[in-house]
């Protein structure tokens, strides 16, 4: 699943952190050190990098994507997603979503 999911998406960094907090789930709450997890994560990821049609060049794009997100994460640019809408541009924009989400709340039993 991780040589899928390094060729699928690039943030696949978020399973490493997800292999260490499940292992440390397992010792918080069994009192047992479960590495099998982490090692097919890493072996997936090693191999996901490696056997990929874009090698080397994918190795030096993903650490160019990361170091300034980890450097300062106050100096990358974001697009407009991350601004909030003004209500008027929300309503312009997503009303019959906002209707019919509006109709199954009051359509339910709450």
């Amino acid at each position: 699943m991780a040589f899928v999911y390094v060729w699928m998406y690039d943030a696949f960094p978020l399973l490493i952190a997800l292999g260490v907090l499940h292992a440390a789930a397992v010792l918080f709450t069994e009192r047992r050190l479960e590495y099998r997890p982490l090692i097919f994560i890493g072996v997936g990821i090693f191999l996901g990098m490696v056997i990929n049609p874009y090698f080397p060049v994918n190795i030096t794009f993903s650490i160019q994507h990361m170091l300034p997100k980890l450097a300062d994460a106050t100096s990358v640019s974001v697009g407009n997603e991350w601004y909030p809408y003004d209500t008027g541009q929300l309503l312009k924009n997503s009303l019959p979503a906002l209707v019919a989400f509006a109709s199954g709340i009051l359509a339910s039993d709450l």
